[in-house]
């Protein structure tokens, strides 16, 4: 008798951990709703906090998007997450991006991410969960019943740096090029700027004497000629994939649009484009905001899922795809 309850002390005692581990991990994803047009890619960032006093290790991470057309990608996870986390420590960073292909269907589209791992680097324990929306809004007309796209709409989400004393970020020498890891900067919505209403009423807080980078991306299916169209207090530059294609400085306070800018296809490529500016302030009132727009034909047709990262679990008879992916 003794056996079998210092047994049944001992499975106890195993269960519980396994069940602490699974309960004391919570995910935060801020903002929960993000806004994207066809063609465009947009960061999803959180926070992870470990509630408990056990280490966690987070080994593995799945996610649910059944959307024809929404491509996740969770190499920022991978890539910027602690391997493990110490009881009563905290961490937040960028988490994944999501991938607006052409052919997705225009609305708002839910999805979760979960982490799992547990008590050592091999448990595959679900640890937390978060939902996640997705909104995808049409594309306008650039004028007269064109053909034109809008691939960086105004309010578009950008990863920035050095817009105010809050958001200082060291070593950004040669952010504009497409190889730079951007993945420790701040994510916000233009416009950017220390005013409170009008065409360029703040999203994210640009303050005065402060010379802001920003970097965000776009995926072709097919280069075509772009227009930029910039309004800004005072000066910028502005890059695709690591090459300068425009810049203008001016005193005085801006408009939509003040400098229209013809980047012609050469300057992109099948796939990921990374746009990125150099913004400068000369003091008094801040402003950003800018919209790219072109041909409808460089929207992705489809979006594929890379090979080996799809599994397929049937539930209730109904499929729930969950694209599972551990660390090596």
């Amino acid at each position: 008798m003794k056996a079998v309850k210092l047994f049944a002390l001992v499975s106890l005692v195993f269960f519980s951990s396994v069940t602490a581990a699974k309960t004391q991990l919570v995910l935060d994803i801020v903002p929960t709703l993000q806004t994207g047009r066809l063609g465009q890619t947009i960061t999803f960032a959180g926070t992870l906090r470990n509630t408990g006093s056990d280490e966690l290790f987070l080994n593995a991470a799945n996610h649910n998007l059944n959307v024809n057309g929404l491509t996740l990608n969770d190499d920022r996870f991978f890539s910027n997450a602690p391997v493990s986390m110490l009881g009563g420590t905290s961490w937040t960073g960028n988490l994944f991006d999501v991938v607006i292909g052409g052919i997705t269907p225009i609305g708002t589209h839910s999805g979760s991410f979960n982490i799992l791992g547990g008590l050592d680097g091999a448990e595959q324990n679900l640890l937390a969960a978060a939902n996640f929306q997705v909104s995808v809004v049409g594309l306008p007309d650039a004028g007269g019943g064109s053909q034109d796209g809008e691939y960086i709409s105004p309010g578009n989400s950008w990863h920035y740096a050095n817009a105010n004393s809050g958001s200082i970020i060291n070593g950004t020498t040669g952010f504009e090029m497409p190889d730079y890891d951007d993945s420790s900067w701040y994510i916000g919505r233009a416009p950017f700027s220390n005013v409170g209403g009008g065409d360029f009423g703040a999203n994210t807080f640009w303050q005065d004497h402060y010379d802001p980078q920003l970097r965000t991306s776009i995926t072709l299916g097919t280069p075509v000629d772009m227009t930029a169209q910039i309004g800004v207090d005072n000066g910028y530059e502005l890059y695709v994939n690591g090459v300068r294609v425009s810049a203008n400085n001016a005193e005085g306070y801006t408009y939509r649009w003040e400098y229209t800018v013809q980047i012609p296809s050469s300057y992109f490529v099948v796939g990921n484009n990374v746009i990125a500016l150099q913004l400068e302030d000369h003091g008094g009132l801040t402003a950003f905001d800018m919209r790219l727009f072109g041909d409808r034909r460089g929207l992705l047709p489809n979006d594929v899922p890379e090979p080996g990262s799809l599994a397929l679990f049937l539930c209730a008879g109904s499929s729930v795809f969950l694209f599972l992916r551990r660390r090596r």
